[in-house]
């Protein structure tokens, strides 16, 4: 019985975000909790992603293109290195944000290549033209070689 409840809190935290200060009502979720590498003429596994406002403030993210989080990766000594963002720079993004209104929801996707620990970052201002000072986080997430 203690393994099947721990399991089940293993299920639930696993889908559960992080976020600090007033992105707290920012939720960051990916659509699964392990990808796999397919291997040889298609080498990186599609993380997809989505990111709501539960909040009752809109919220305003950086947007460069079809991007609106960070990848990032853990490396063996626990930091987190960003792998893969959006092709535009961060001051650009203040003028032209994604504005999420609250209930509203804003989606992603980026591309793993490399076997390991991963998470998407997401920065997030309190008011258009303001510096993106805040972020929120997804749980982790694995990529592993299909035959791990």
């Amino acid at each position: 019985m203690r393994a099947v409840l721990s399991a089940a809190v293993a299920l639930l935290l696993a889908g559960c975000s992080a976020s600090t200060g007033p992105s707290a009502d920012l939720r960051v979720e990916t659509s699964k909790s392990v990808y796999t590498l397919p291997g040889a003429g298609n080498p990186a596994a599609l993380v997809e992603y989505s990111v709501r406002n539960t909040g009752s403030a809109p919220m305003a993210l950086p947007q460069c293109g079809p991007t609106v989080g960070a990848l990032q990766r853990r490396e063996a000594d626990g930091e987190w290195v960003t792998i893969a963002s959006g092709p535009c720079a961060q001051a650009l993004a203040i003028y032209a944000p994604l504005v999420l209104e609250p209930g509203e929801a804003a989606f992603g996707q980026a591309y793993a290549e490399v076997a390991g620990r991963y998470r998407i970052r997401v920065d997030v201002a309190e008011e258009v033209g303001k510096e993106f000072s805040d972020y929120a986080l997804s749980s982790e997430f694995t990529v592993r070689w299909l035959e791990d």
